[in-house]
């Protein structure tokens, strides 16, 4: 700056010098505060830039923060839907295996129900059979007594035919006595089976229901 004013004052008539001087000086003090402003702009910036890389640093950070955050939440997400889907699955395998022992308590129940109602049939049809051919012995017996009084009611005396027709009367009452009971016999039989089967039937429902309120 000085080499360019000595080159100004050179270049000028000594009679300008005085003002070309003072001008110069004036222009001088405009350049130094031009530079000082200058200098002061560029410390101002250079603190702008500084906070502002600083600023951009911090917030590389925080973005950073918020990804891994992100990444921490969707891990803790993945972990809790895979945790429900398990506990969902282990739900369902209970479920069905609470329902196939069910299913298979009731067919065994059932089986066993049918195995017991059969033996009730074959028992009540013996017992029938031992009735029928008891009642058979009676009606061949019966109707062989009445046989043999007819018999002998010819060839008694008459004085002795009331006391055979009592006698006669006395077989058909015995005879009429055995068929109600066995009428009796059979009805209380025949109850008996009605009953176990109605109660079988019922429990049959009643697993039946259970059943499907667990499937």
């Amino acid at each position: 700056m000085k080499n360019q004013l000595e080159e100004w004052s050179f270049c000028t008539n000594s009679s300008d010098n005085s003002n070309k001087i003072e001008d110069e000086t004036n222009s001088s003090i405009v350049v130094d505060k031009e530079e000082e402003e200058a200098k002061d702009f560029c410390c101002l910036s250079q603190n702008i830039i500084e906070s502002l890389l600083q600023r951009i640093e911090k917030l590389e950070c925080m973005n950073k923060l918020e990804v891994d955050n992100d990444k921490n939440l969707l891990n803790i997400q993945n972990n809790f839907d895979q945790k429900i889907k398990l506990l969902q699955q282990e739900i369902t395998n209970k479920e069905t295996e609470t329902c196939q022992n069910l299913e298979q308590k009731y067919k065994e129940n059932y089986h066993s129900l049918e195995l017991k109602i059969q033996e009730i049939k074959e028992e009540n049809k013996e017992k029938i059979t031992n009735l029928e051919k008891i009642i058979q012995q009676k009606d061949e017996k019966i109707n062989s007594l009445e046989g043999e009084v007819k018999k002998q009611m010819s060839d008694i005396q008459r004085d002795q035919f009331k006391h055979l027709l009592k006698f006669q009367n006395e077989i058909k009452e015995i005879k009429t006595e055995n068929e109600a009971n066995i009428k009796i016999l059979k009805q209380k039989n025949k109850e008996k089976y009605q009953q176990l089967e109605k109660e079988n039937k019922t429990k049959l429902r009643i697993w039946k229901e259970l059943l499907r309120k667990k499937k």
